[in-house]
């Protein structure tokens, strides 16, 4: 009977579409994933297109992914190396920085993990396009839904950096679970690639795949379709229900449907998987579970030490399982190796090994690679000895995970690094404190390295204590800076201060680490609102002249200063941090110095700068860099913004945002916000809103300035409860910390909008010494306008119209033109609601200016009113008369029947403010009476089937 893999049938259009993309190869790199269920019959298509192929002369080679614990990072590429003739290790560690090779990951310099682990993965693929731009390459990688984190960068780096020659074929299992980050690689992978699903085989393909497989005349037309129907066109469960009944010998005595029912076969690939191993002799099974701890590929010298039989005695039993159709034989770089039919085979086998039995195979294992009765890896080595769980192999255990994690390590394989220091950890005596503490502190260097935060967290806390009761000040003062500056970046600024103070007393005076302590102190200082102490330790690492100090600090010294307010010093530090940089070629440190500068001369209204800055990030931001993408994003809309080209925004949010899903909710969430103001701008409220109510969770806690931007777009909705509902929960801690000015802004505007003095005034204040221009969050907000805006609530017509003019002046000298239409409308207003002399044509002038500049920016004009909408929080998409939020307010009441009275009372304000309101909203509208002015309101949407307006209710005080 010949095997299943080596029977090729259908498959048509899929190789055809194969076949294409070797073709299209010669002038640009291809992927391709081929996804499908198990047994669909995804291996038979390659092995059937590579042999195609090689018969035009191109180079294939094969990297296979394993479910088994203890496999070397990179496998998949170690066999494409290998079958390449490359030698992978002496590549690795030439890529590598001789500095930093060997060295633990809390004392490497040049950069942070990303720029290590960025420098190899483009060595590595660098390499392989160098070769197949002299001879066409194919590469396979078969189930990478089982690959390591990082075999899984370099399948994404190697298709972003391109090149010609090179087609990249992925096998993919969707129905297997994949967690966390590896899950978002492979969701970054299928991005780029042509995606190929496999389907079952047809009824015509299943008829002649029996007809090779066994003889044209095993089955009738009556019941191929029936098999069909029963296996769903699945060509491994086809052949593994044919051979099945055929060893029962059901085929002779009955037809292939009832066979099927006397023999219970399960209507699951799995389950048919367990009916055959369940007909094995035992011998057999129990050779095979032994073997099932060793992986999908096996040899036999180290089965039979395993099941402590002489090779002969396990050979013979293997031949039993290898006639049965269930194990294949193959020829290795080191003599004759076996290997599962098919993977579910070794899955099925090890989950129902018992417990006890599994550590004891692991054991056999360990003891034999301890003895030197054979060769293993000692990644594999250290899973089996720890995976034993025997207290007579954990000292051994201890020095094998270490051997492992270390190596991994060395080619920043970090992910794999923490599960064999978390292995070692688990089997660490608690008698000996110190070894564990050095263990957990690897762990959390390992953790954060793979950018698992809060993983590391807990291991350096843990290390802490440990460290604190062997009164190890040294590691103990390493440790808790690493927990103070990961504190900050998750924004946790109160930990961040308590381990910091802890760092500094401990750490050696003048002394580079003490320098980025002080950095990052001083900007927390400043937030928590301790100008004088913050400055102190600023001016402290400023000033100083012995030391050496990194790009990085410079970053934490400058956000400091510009914290502090001092933008100009923040500006001048965070410039030498950039070029010391550039010079280090430390792009990931740049990355972030760029976005930083980048907003500072925005702030600044200097354009042709933050270009600059926008450009290097454009050109240094590797695609495996989500920190990087997530600030060329940023930067992008930024700029975009501040120019009013909003439907870039909104391009290169959408380009961009599949990238961003994989750095995390917080950034994904953040290009969503970009997004909606985006849309905001061009009159899509409705989105704009829904968008932002949906990205907020996951960035109120970090950034409560967003609230604000959900804020001011609920008011253009009509939304005034909800508004204000976010106005009363996020004021305060927009009030109360020193960074959060570009909220205060909206803030500002918003108060104003719905009507709080109070609130409005307090901002205000606030915002009345601030030296920039330009706030900017998720996008641009002059401060002029914004104080404009606080002074016409407020009815300071001079201070509001001194404003408005600067704005305008600041704003059209700059190019701002994404503030620079809102302000004109904003002015407009302002001069319709003061009702003096020359104001109607001074507003008649600024509309025409702003419908000017509306067409010149290719924006829609805004959509009229729909009847009964409620947007009165903002008029410039509420009404055509100037009428103030507070007059429309008036106006809906009247439209109720209320007297002067009663909307005094409802809105909190006196009988003569009330007739004032109604004074200005007649002359405005052009009516003569309140009946004129309600049946103008009912024509215009600006009064009818609404809810009554009521405020008193609503506590004005926040």
């Amino acid at each position: 009977m010949t095997p299943c893999s080596d029977v090729f049938v259908g498959r048509a259009r899929p190789l055809a579409l194969l076949e294409k993309a070797l073709d299209q190869c010669s002038v640009g790199s291809r992927s391709l994933l081929v996804s499908g269920e198990a047994g669909i019959g995804k291996t038979a298509l390659i092995r059937e297109f590579a042999r195609r192929a090689e018969a035009r002369s191109i180079r294939v080679a094969w990297g296979h992914c394993y479910d088994v614990a203890g496999i070397p990072p990179y496998l998949p590429f170690q066999q494409l190396a290998e079958r390449l003739r490359v030698d992978f290790a002496r590549l690795s560690e030439s890529l590598l920085d001789e500095s930093n090779a060997g060295r633990p990951l809390a004392r490497r310099r040049k950069g942070a993990p990303e720029a290590w682990r960025q420098r190899f993965l483009t060595g590595v693929t660098s390499r392989l396009q160098n070769m197949a731009a002299s001879q066409p390459l194919l590469l396979i990688v078969e189930d990478i839904q089982w690959a390591d984190t990082g075999s899984l960068l370099l399948l994404n780096t190697l298709v972003d950096t391109g090149g010609r020659g090179l087609l990249l074929v992925s096998t993919i299992r969707p129905e297997e679970p994949v967690e966390g980050p590896r899950q978002r690689l492979i969701y970054r992978l299928q991005l780029k690639s042509a995606r190929l699903r496999l389907r079952g085989l047809t009824i015509e393909e299943i008829r002649n795949l029996v007809s090779r497989l066994y003889s044209p005349g095993l089955a009738t037309a009556r019941e191929v379709r029936f098999l069909h129907r029963f296996t769903r066109g699945n060509p491994l469960f086809v052949t593994q229900t044919l051979d099945h009944l055929e060893s029962q010998g059901a085929l002779q005595v009955d037809n292939m449907e009832r066979a099927i029912a006397q023999t219970r076969i399960p209507i699951w690939l799995g389950g048919l998987l367990d009916v055959r191993l369940a007909t094995l002799p035992a011998p057999v099974l129990e050779v095979l579970s032994g073997a099932s701890v060793l992986g999908d590929e096996f040899s036999l010298d180290v089965l039979s030490v395993l099941r402590q039989e002489p090779p002969a005695a396990v050979e013979d039993l293997i031949d039993v399982a290898i006639q049965r159709g269930l194990v294949r034989a193959t020829v290795g770089t080191f003599g004759p190796r076996f290997s599962f039919a098919h993977a579910l085979y070794r899955k099925r086998l090890y989950e129902s090994l018992r417990p006890s039995l599994r550590r004891a195979y692991h054991a056999r294992v360990a003891r034999a690679g301890i003895a030197h009765e054979i060769e293993l890896p000692v990644e594999e080595q250290a899973a089996h000895v720890a995976l034993a769980g025997e207290s007579t192999l954990k000292s051994r255990a201890v020095t094998f995970c270490r051997a492992a994690a270390a190596k991994a390590e060395r080619v920043c394989a970090y992910e794999a690094a923490a599960w064999f220091w978390e292995l070692a950890v688990q089997s660490a005596s608690p008698r000996r404190p110190r070894q564990r503490a050095d263990l957990l502190a690897r762990l959390g260097w390992a953790c954060w390295a793979a950018r698992e935060w809060q993983r590391a967290r807990q291991a350096w806390k843990e290390a802490v204590a440990l460290y604190e009761a062997l009164n190890e000040s040294q590691s103990l003062a390493a440790l808790a800076l690493a927990l103070g500056e990961t504190a900050r970046w998750q924004q946790d600024v109160g930990e961040a201060e308590d381990w910091l103070r802890r760092a500094i007393p401990l750490l050696p005076s003048g002394s580079e680490a003490r320098l980025r302590a002080l950095a990052m102190l001083g900007g927390v200082e400043c937030l928590r609102n301790q100008p004088t102490k913050g400055m102190a330790m600023l001016d402290e690492v400023r000033q100083n002249r012995t030391v050496q100090v990194d790009p990085y600090t410079f970053y934490w010294l400058s956000y400091g200063y510009l914290t502090l307010g001092d933008v100009e010093t923040a500006r001048v530090v965070a410039e030498k941090g950039f070029a010391l940089a550039q010079d280090a070629d430390d792009h990931y440190t740049g990355s972030f110095l760029a976005a930083h500068l980048t907003h500072i001369y925005l702030s600044f209204m200097r354009a042709h700068s933050a270009s600059r800055y926008v450009a290097f990030l454009e050109r240094a931001v590797e695609p495996s860099n989500m920190m990087g993408l997530s600030f060329l994003l940023i930067s992008r809309s930024l700029l975009a913004a501040y120019r009013g080209q909003w439907r870039r925004v909104i391009r290169v949010c959408d380009r961009t945002m599949g990238e961003l899903r994989l750095a995390g909710r917080y950034q994904f969430a953040a290009s969503h916000f970009f997004r909606a103001e985006a849309r905001l701008a061009l009159g899509e409220t409705e989105a704009a809103c829904a968008e932002m109510s949906q990205a907020l969770p996951d960035l109120a806690e970090m950034r409560p300035a967003a609230a604000m931007h959900l804020a001011r777009a609920l008011l253009r909705l009509g939304d005034l409860a909800m508004a204000r509902r976010l106005l009363r929960r996020f004021a305060p801690p927009l009030l109360s910390t020193r960074r959060m000015a570009a909220g205060r802004a909206i803030l500002g505007e918003v108060s104003a909008r719905l009507g709080e003095r109070a609130l409005a005034e307090q901002v205000y204040q606030l915002l009345a010494d601030e030296q920039r221009p330009l706030l900017l969050l998720y996008s641009a907000v002059s401060v002029q306008r914004v104080l404009g805006v606080v002074a016409s609530h407020l009815e300071d017509w001079p201070r509001a119209m001194r404003h408005f003019e600067t704005a305008i002046e600041q704003l059209a000298a700059g190019g701002v033109f994404g503030e620079l239409l809102p302000t004109y409308l904003d002015y407009a207003r302002m001069r319709r609601a003061r009702r003096r002399r020359g104001d109607l044509t001074k507003a008649l002038a600024l509309e025409a200016r702003a419908a000017q500049l509306r067409e010149q920016l290719g924006m829609p004009a805004p959509a009229p009113a729909a009847r009964g909408s409620s947007a009165v929080g903002d008029e410039t998409y509420g009404n055509r008369f100037g009428l103030t939020g507070r007059e429309l307010q008036v106006l809906r009441l009247v439209a109720e029947g209320r007297r002067n009275a009663e909307i005094a009372e409802a809105l909190s304000i006196s009988d003569r403010t009330v007739e004032r309101h109604l004074e200005n909203i007649m002359n405005k509208m052009g009516v003569g009476g309140r009946v004129e002015a309600v049946v103008a309101a009912l024509q215009e949407g600006l009064a009818g089937k609404l809810p009554p307006v009521t405020v008193a209710d609503e506590p004005s005080a926040v």
